[in-house]
C-alpha cells in the first residue's frame, strides 16, 4: 500500500525545535562507545523503548527512526547497532509532524534529549510553500527572512546539486532558498529557542504556475519528438552517403 501525506502536512508553514515531521528532522550523533537506553515520550508518558549499542566493530553509521512507526502495523524495532565513531540517529515521522521527545541516556548520564539539543546536533526543515519566512531567536539581533521562490522548473531541476542553507547563533544574513531546498540549524544552547513562520506567500507570475510551465514544457516536448522522428532515417545513413 502506497503512503500518501495530506495536504495538511504540505500546507505546513510553522516549524521550532519540538516539530519533527516528513520535512523536519532531528539529527545526533552518538558521542562514545558502549550501550544506551532510548525512551520516546508524548508529553510525560513513555510510549517507546530501544537499545542502542555502539562500538567500533558496528559497520552501521546511520539509522532513520520513524516515529510514525511506533503506531503502525510494522513497529519500531527495539535494539540499533552503530558504529561508535561515525554513528548518527535521524528522527522523523512519515506521516505527520508530531512533537514526541526522545531520550537518550545510560545507565547514568543523558547522552541527547531532543528538547534540550547539545551543541552538535543538528535541526533540519525543508520549506515547501513558497513565500517570506521569519526565523527568530534570542541569539539574534534581528530577525532572519527566507525567501523561498515559486517553483520555475527549468531552474528547480537543480536543487539537488544545490548544498544547504547553514544557521547558526552567529547568522546574520537573509537567505534565499528553492523550494525543498534544506535549511539546517547548527543548534547549541544560543538557538534553541528557533521559532520558523510564514509571513508572505510568494505567488507564481501571470502565465508561470506549474500547471501552465508543464502544459509549456509538453507542448515544446511534441514538437522536438515529431521533428526528431523526421530527422531519424537522414542520421541514419548519412555517414554511407557522405
Amino acid at each position: 500500500m502506497k503512503n500518501f501525506i495530506e495536504n495538511r502536512v504540505l500546507e505546513n508553514t510553522n516549524f521550532d525545535l519540538k516539530t519533527v515531521g516528513p520535512f523536519a528532522y532531528m539529527i545526533h550523533k552518538m558521542s562514545k562507545e558502549g550501550k544506551y537506553f532510548m525512551e520516546i515520550y508524548d508529553k510525560d508518558r513513555v510510549i517507546h523503548k530501544s537499545e542502542i549499542d555502539c562500538s567500533k566493530e558496528y559497520s552501521v553509521t546511520s539509522e532513520n527512526i520513524d516515529l510514525n512507526s511506533i503506531f503502525s502495523t510494522t513497529p519500531l524495532q527495539t535494539k540499533f547497532r552503530l558504529n561508535n565513531e561515525n554513528g548518527y540517529l535521524l528522527f522523523y515521522n512519515s506521516k505527520e509532524f508530531s512533537n514526541l521527545k526522545v531520550i537518550i541516556k545510560t545507565e547514568k548520564s543523558i547522552e541527547f534529549d531532543s528538547l534540550k539539543p547539545q551543541k552538535g546536533d543538528l535541526y533540519s526543515v525543508n520549506l515547501i510553500k513558497p513565500g517570506i519566512y521569519e526565523v527568530n531567536s534570542k541569539s539574534f539581533k534581528n530577525p532572519l527572512k527566507v525567501d523561498v521562490a515559486y517553483p520555475v522548473l527549468s531552474v528547480n531541476r537543480k536543487t539537488l546539486e544545490m548544498d544547504t542553507l547553514l544557521v547558526t547563533s552567529e547568522s546574520k544574513t537573509d537567505l534565499v532558498s528553492q523550494p525543498n531546498q534544506g535549511l539546517v540549524f547548527q543548534l547549541d544552547e544560543k538557538i534553541n529557542d528557533f521559532s520558523i513562520r510564514l509571513l508572505k506567500e510568494n505567488l507564481p507570475k501571470k502565465g508561470e504556475t506549474i500547471e501552465e510551465q508543464l502544459k509549456s514544457r509538453l507542448s515544446t516536448l511534441k514538437v522536438v519528438k515529431k521533428a526528431n522522428t523526421r530527422e531519424n532515417p537522414l542520421r541514419k545513413y548519412s555517414k554511407k552517403f557522405s
